[in-house]
């Protein structure tokens, strides 16, 4: 049986990265929203997919309350009335948010929380953070997420970890680690050459998604099941 995937923000960068995967799978059924526009019925079994903005959070979640949709969502820059929403949802039906659904930052942050574990407290943590010249919010999700994973595991008495974001050209993402001793330094780095792998993931977790209880998720619960 095909799984309808709902794109919400078809229209934008990744919106369009997910539509172009969704019409290549053949057990995938496609259906973009753009702004707007919501189908009067949807052919179940059915997942939202998410990359929108932030203003055009809160109808979409009345719209997957209102249909029972589980909702995959990488929309970043959310506020803290807006986390509320999506937690207040997942009450109700299944909801996966992530900064980053790559296979590859998600283990480069269980690397990362490692090392800070690991490291005594007199060495630092840098954080780069590069994208696009148009990604809006800075630091990205990601970074934030990574930046907060690292300074949680770390030694009392440690810096917190200092973030820096540069915006240029048509990178898709880069994050690079540094920590820093005394006399010594470890990076660690991941590098997106096409934006089209964190479509790839957001569809892996739309696909997991569709089988599981309500409730709120992290791509981390995708990695752990193992799901191809």
């Amino acid at each position: 049986m095909s799984l309808t995937i709902v794109v919400h923000g078809a229209n934008g960068r990744m919106g369009q990265a997910v539509c172009a995967l969704v019409d290549a799978a053949p057990d995938l059924r496609l259906l973009p929203l753009t702004r707007g526009s919501w189908p009067a019925s949807i052919i179940s079994p059915a997942v939202v997919v998410d990359f929108s903005l932030p203003p055009a959070l809160p109808a979409l979640l009345q719209h997957c309350r209102s249909a029972g949709l589980p909702l995959v969502s990488g929309t970043t820059g959310l506020d803290p009335s807006l986390e509320q929403a999506m937690q207040s949802l997942a009450a109700e039906v299944p909801v996966l948010w992530a900064a980053n659904f790559s296979l590859g930052v998600a283990l480069l942050r269980r690397a990362a929380v490692d090392l800070a574990r690991r490291l005594p407290s007199d060495w630092d943590c840098g954080l780069l953070d590069l994208h696009h010249r148009h990604k809006l919010d800075a630091p990205s999700g990601t970074a934030r997420m990574l930046a907060q994973s690292v300074d949680a595991a770390r030694p009392a008495g440690a810096r917190a970890t200092d973030v820096a974001s540069v915006r240029l050209g048509e990178v898709p993402g880069e994050h690079r680690i540094v920590f820093a001793g005394p006399s010594e330094r470890i990076e660690l780095a991941h590098h997106a050459d096409r934006r089209d792998l964190f479509a790839a993931g957001a569809l892996l977790a739309a696909r997991w998604l569709a089988t599981q209880p309500a409730g709120r998720y992290q791509f981390d619960d995708v990695v752990d099941a193992g799901v191809d």
